[in-house]
C-alpha cells in the first residue's frame, strides 16, 4: 500500500508540562523486559487506510498497537492472574481468536484526532483520561466507512465502559527523544522497559529491507519500535502493508515517546515519621536528594501528587506543590513566589524554617 505524504501526525514544539525521561513523570526507568524485544508479544496488523477512508490517526493505532503489545507480555509473563483475565475477557477485551484488540476508531476520536491527524501527548492523554473499549464494542471498518461514519458521536453508554480499562491498568508516558536528536543508544535502554512509538519522516521506497535515511528530518508518520539490532537497524510495527518493517539504525528517529502500562496498584500512604533537615535553597531545574527530600515531605503534606514519584527533579509539579505549600502556610511573600506559569520557582529561607518545624525532629 503506498503511503501518503501525512499519514496523521503533529508536531509541536515541547511544552513546559511535557513529561520528558528523567523528569517528573512517575516512570522510574526499570528493565522489565531485558531483551529489549516485543516481539512476541505483537497485536494482530491493523490498517488505518482502506478503501474508503484514510483515518489520518497512526497516532492512535501505534499508541494502542504498544497498550497491546504490553498487556500481552504482561499475561505471557504471569504478571496478570486468571482471575484478572477473566474478568478482562468478560469485558470482550479478547476477540474471538482470544486476540486483545482495543478499538483505535474509540481513541481516535476521543483524543480530537482531525483531517490533519493529531498530536503524540493529546492520544496518550486520553488513554490516560478516557480508558479504552474493546474494538468489538466501537469496530472501525475503513473498507466501509466513510469519514464522517468513522468519526461519528460515540454513545455515552461506550464511553461509560471505557473507563473499566482504567480500573484495571494505569498509563503513563514521557518523551525518550522531543526533537532534540539525542543519540539512538538511549532506545537500547528504555526497550527494556516498553515499546517505544517513533514520530519520524517517511522514506521511499517504504517497504521491505533496511530503509535508509533520505535526507528528510521532518516526521511525518508515528509507528512502534518493536524490537533493534544494535549498530544495523531497528524493528517498527506499521499501520501500512507491510506491517513489519525495518529502519537503519542512522535513521532520523527525533521525536519517541514512551508510553508505560502497568496494573493498577493502590498508592502506598507515605512515611509520616520521617525526619529531615532542611538546610540549603533549593531552585528550579536542580537534581539532587535535597528535591527528593522536598518532594516527599510535600507529599507527607499532602500537597504534592500521591501518585508522582519523588524523582528528585524540581520540575513543574514540584514547583506547583512549593506554590501550594507557601500559599497554604503564607511562608512567602506573593513577590517571592517568582513568574513560573503562576508557580513558584524557589525554596528559601522562610520555607525551609516552616518545614524543619515539622520535619527536622
Amino acid at each position: 500500500m503506498e503511503i501518503p505524504e501525512n499519514t496523521g501526525l503533529l508536531i509541536r514544539a515541547p511544552q513546559p508540562t511535557d513529561w520528558i525521561a528523567g523528569g517528573e513523570t512517575g516512570i522510574a526507568l526499570t528493565a522489565r523486559n531485558a531483551k529489549a524485544n516485543w516481539k512476541d508479544y505483537l497485536p494482530g496488523p491493523e490498517r488505518q487506510k482502506g478503501r474508503k477512508v484514510e483515518t489520518m490517526a497512526c497516532v492512535t493505532y501505534s499508541a494502542l498497537n504498544m497498550v497491546e503489545t504490553q498487556i500481552n507480555w504482561m499475561i505471557a509473563a504471569g504478571m496478570i492472574s486468571n482471575k484478572l483475565i477473566q474478568q478482562m475477557a468478560a469485558l470482550g477485551y479478547f476477540d474471538a481468536n482470544c486476540n486483545l484488540n482495543f478499538s483505535d476508531r474509540f481513541t481516535a476520536k476521543m483524543s480530537g484526532t482531525g483531517k490533519s491527524g493529531n498530536y503524540l501527548t493529546a492520544v496518550w492523554d486520553s488513554i490516560r483520561n478516557h480508558g479504552l473499549v474493546p474494538e468489538k464494542d466501537w469496530p472501525g471498518d475503513v473498507d466501509n466507512f466513510t469519514w464522517e461514519e468513522y468519526y461519528k458521536e460515540i454513545p455515552q453508554a461506550i464511553k461509560d465502559k471505557a473507563q473499566k480499562f482504567r480500573e484495571i491498568f494505569e498509563v503513563k508516558y514521557e518523551f525518550v527523544y522531543s526533537g532534540t536528536g539525542k543519540s539512538t543508544d538511549e532506545i537500547k535502554e528504555h526497550m527494556t522497559q516498553a515499546p517505544l512509538q517513533l514520530a519520524a519522516p517517511v522514506c521511499k521506497p517504504w517497504a521491505d529491507g533496511v530503509i535508509k535515511a533520505c535526507g528528510s528530518t521532518i516526521p511525518q508518520h508515528a509507528t512502534q519500535i518493536f524490537a533493534y539490532q544494535k549498530e544495523l537497524y531497528v524493528e517498527i510495527f506499521d499501520t501500512y502493508n507491510p506491517f513489519a518493517k525495518k529502519l537503519a539504525w542512522d535513521y532520523p528517529m527525533p521525536y519517541i515517546l514512551k508510553g508505560l502500562v502497568d496494573l493498577k496498584q493502590a498508592i502506598p500512604a507515605p512515611n509520616t515519621a520521617w525526619t529531615h533537615n532542611f538546610t540549603k535553597d533549593i531552585e528550579f531545574g536542580q537534581r539532587n536528594s535535597e528535591v527528593a527530600a522536598l518532594q516527599h515531605a510535600l507529599k507527607i503534606d499532602g500537597t504534592f501528587p500521591a501518585n508522582v514519584e519523588e524523582t528528585g527533579f524540581y520540575g513543574l509539579i514540584t514547583a506547583r506543590a512549593v506554590t501550594e505549600y507557601q500559599r497554604k502556610y503564607n511562608v512567602a511573600p506573593e513577590n517571592v513566589i517568582l513568574a513560573l506559569m503562576g508557580t513558584a520557582n524557589r525554596v528559601g529561607p522562610m520555607t525551609r524554617a516552616r518545614l524543619n518545624q515539622k520535619f527536622n525532629k
